[in-house]
């Protein structure tokens, strides 16, 4: 449930304060009606208690309302359960708040004396299953024989004795039974009870329990089907024989153990009791009754058992010495107000003087733990103090860098595409030079003088003919010559235009890069809002306080923000890239993957733009100046 470590903190706390000045009872307040159970104390806790509990739970709703992503139903057999995901990722039953004190009362040991194996963390706070082995075994050993709720479950019947007026009850596993129920409810008899009589001559002389009697009884006993029924992945059955028999798992070993049914539990620890009272290293409770059966609270029982080395005291010291009692809680018939049950002090102390030294433990591990949390805190925040920072210094400093940069990267392709278009200039004035050039040689070659002097003489003629063939061969040398410079000029035509594509494209893009350096702005605003909101998250957990605003806010923008800023981080990282490459000044910082690059397609490119190229990626080197055009 919610606040269930604190809760269990408080719980312990107060327990300890009672307990300094010998109060044999912790006090669960929880300042509201979370104390007051819905139900009786003769009722025990099941599934469809809970989902019944959790369906009137008016704050668990609204809590599903507010953070439905954090909530999980899960469906045992027929009954449907609200389960909460923790910091583990796993998920639990929510407990309603109608159920959270006699929960607290349930595992007061665990909480109040915890140990290394007996804790909040693994027996609270995990999925335990069916119902009151455990504390069969104690109330067995503590009476030296059969309790009146044991012969109860067999049909024996007798008066109580008027010094005890406390109805008796069955408590299943984890409910409001206390160790003091234990110590201190036996019941006073008559020494002429005869009922009382032949149930012990009974017990005696009971006979051995038989696998087809407890076959028999499992089919009976209505609790055991009701169990089967809520949790059947606990549950197996196995064939011995002709005989068909229930069976339950041990989630701590794993191993599967025939169910005593309730009619027989009583019998069982009878024909038990000597390696239940005198326990050897052959003959005990482990390598006897818990090798074949099994039922609910066993461990915690023989714990009970083997502290106290099977001896309880008698009667009349039962008094001095209830300072073993967990939470003994009853309600009033008006206020429904808790009373509690003086013992003696120094009882008390001396029982809780071994307890002490454990919480102390446990107390200062949680001092660690809260410390460390306290310093993780404490470098979040300072953390996202130096991102707001570090975002005011990018707009400052870096926005306006950038720009500048991209500003200069631009103005030198601008340079570029210049020179490249007077180069081309160049290059079409050449063509229709060349052009000039040909007809007129063409013209020459073609020229006939004697049409203007019909009459030459015969050596002027012979010279004229001798010019006009010389200036004819002077002319085809010259096409020749012209039509493989025309080649020539035509790549470089060709590889001027390409630059200036290329240039003009690099410029689109470097204008397309300041919009994303625009929208890096906005990016930047929206991270510093989402650490804004951790921030005061964290500052919120810090303080054991929340609010709807900064539930909601969490949960609608945060986290989709948070997916968004992923996203847009890859995407602007790589138009940074890109971006980079476009505007790097290679005459100040040449790059070398650009120079593999150009001189892996030398083969593609024009002799005079290979070398303009490896000039501009080679860091301008005096000796690498491309030659000037004239």
């Amino acid at each position: 449930w919610r606040g269930i470590r604190r809760d269990a903190d408080n719980y312990i706390r107060r327990y300890h304060e009672v307990m300094a000045h010998g109060d044999n009872a912790a006090i669960v307040v929880h300042g509201d009606e979370s104390d007051e159970d819905s139900l009786d104390d003769n009722t025990p806790i099941t599934l469809d208690v809970i989902a019944r509990e959790q369906a009137e739970d008016v704050d668990l709703k609204k809590m599903m309302e507010r953070v439905p992503n954090v909530f999980s139903t899960a469906t045992n057999s027929s009954v449907q359960l609200i389960t909460a995901r923790g910091k583990d990722k796993k998920y639990r039953i929510v407990i309603p708040k109608s159920l959270q004190a006699k929960v607290m009362r349930t595992y007061h040991d665990c909480l109040c004396n915890p140990t290394e194996e007996n804790n909040f963390d693994k027996v609270l706070y995990v999925h335990f299953t069916w119902n009151g082995i455990h504390r069969d075994v104690a109330d067995y050993a503590r009476n030296e024989g059969l309790t009146d709720e044991m012969m109860d479950r067999r049909g024996a019947r007798r008066k109580k004795s008027k010094k005890d007026s406390k109805p008796r009850r069955r408590c299943s596993n984890d409910s409001d039974y206390s160790n003091e129920d234990l110590l201190g409810s036996r019941l006073t008899l008559k020494s002429g009870d005869s009922q009382y009589s032949s149930v012990e001559e009974e017990s005696e002389t009971s006979q051995p329990i038989g696998l087809d009697e407890i076959a028999r009884e499992q089919k009976k006993d209505r609790e055991l089907r009701q169990l089967k029924k809520e949790e059947p992945f606990v549950f197996s059955t196995v064939r011995y024989g002709n005989t068909l028999l229930t069976t339950a798992q041990n989630f701590r070993d794993n191993k599967y153990r025939i169910v005593i049914p309730y009619s027989l539990q009583g019998r069982m620890l009878q024909t038990y009791r000597d390696c239940l009272m005198n326990p050897t290293p052959d003959r005990n409770f482990d390598t006897l009754l818990y090798n074949h059966f099994t039922w609910n609270g066993i461990h915690d029982d023989v714990d009970y058992f083997v502290k106290h080395s099977g001896r309880v005291p008698k009667k009349g010291s039962d008094e001095g010495n209830r300072s073993y009692g967990q939470l003994a809680a009853k309600k009033s018939a008006k206020g429904k107000e808790f009373k509690f049950k003086s013992s003696a002090k120094n009882e008390s102390i001396r029982h809780n003087q071994g307890n002490d030294t454990e919480y102390l433990e446990w107390a200062q591990e949680n001092k660690v733990f809260h410390q460390k949390l306290k310093k993780i805190r404490v470098w979040f925040l300072l953390s996202g103090f130096f991102l707001i920072i570090s975002s005011i210094l990018f707009f400052e400093q870096g926005v306006k860098r950038v720009f500048n940069s991209l500003d200069d990267a631009q103005a030198g392709l601008h340079v570029t595409e210049d020179t490249a278009k007077e180069a081309l200039e160049v290059t079409h004035k050449y063509f229709e030079t060349q052009s000039n050039v040909q007809e007129t040689a063409r013209m020459i070659g073609t020229y006939d003088v004697s049409q203007w002097c019909p009459a030459l003489p015969t050596d002027l003629n012979e010279f004229s003919q001798d010019v006009r063939n010389a200036t004819y061969q002077i002319g085809i040398q010259f096409r020749d010559t012209a039509i493989q410079v025309e080649t020539e000029v035509k790549g470089i035509q060709n590889d001027i235009e390409g630059l200036l594509v290329t240039v003009q494209d690099a410029d689109a893009t470097l204008e397309d890069f300041k919009r994303y350096i625009g929208a890096a702005k906005v990016l930047v605003i929206l991270i510093d809002i989402v650490a804004l909101s951790l921030m005061l998250a964290c500052i919120l957990a810090w303080t054991e306080t929340q609010h709807y605003v900064t539930i909601c806010f969490r949960n609608s923008f945060i986290i989709p923000i948070f997916v968004v800023l992923i996203i847009l981080f890859w995407i602007f990282s790589t138009a940074s890239l890109l971006g980079a490459m476009a505007g790097s000044d290679f005459c100040r910082m040449p790059d070398e993957s650009a120079t593999a690059l150009v001189l892996g397609s030398q083969e593609s490119l024009s002799p005079l733009v290979l070398a303009f190229l490896l000039y501009y990626i080679t860091g301008c080197l005096p000796d690498r100046v491309p030659p000037k055009l004239e």
